[in-house]
């Protein structure tokens, strides 16, 4: 973009790269948070899913699903039912994987 011509493009096309990382980031510490839960890591998917809000990131509801089920594996079922009360806090609603 060339000295103000069709500037007003600019700030939709810095918002749409900006949304796009945001996606990916998510994405990503989600996948990570879910090879904890295969690995049967259940400190490790709380670290990252509080690395992600600490980072600035907005864990989504497969991110919560991810560490959740990480505790339902290790027998740390009153942690994801702590997990579950902070999704709903959230204000994301649970699904069936929840």
């Amino acid at each position: 973009i060339k000295k103000g011509a069709q500037w007003d493009g600019t700030f939709e096309l810095l918002q749409w790269m900006v949304n796009q990382f945001l996606t990916f980031a998510v994405v990503s510490w989600t996948a990570a948070i879910g090879a904890c839960g295969k690995g049967e890591q259940w400190e490790g998917s709380l670290g990252l899913l509080q690395a992600m809000v600490n980072q600035m990131l907005t864990p989504d509801l497969l991110s919560w699903n991810a560490a959740g089920s990480t505790g339902r594996n290790g027998e740390q079922w009153e942690g994801a039912l702590e997990l579950l009360a902070e999704m709903v806090n959230q204000m994301l609603t649970p699904d069936e994987v929840s």
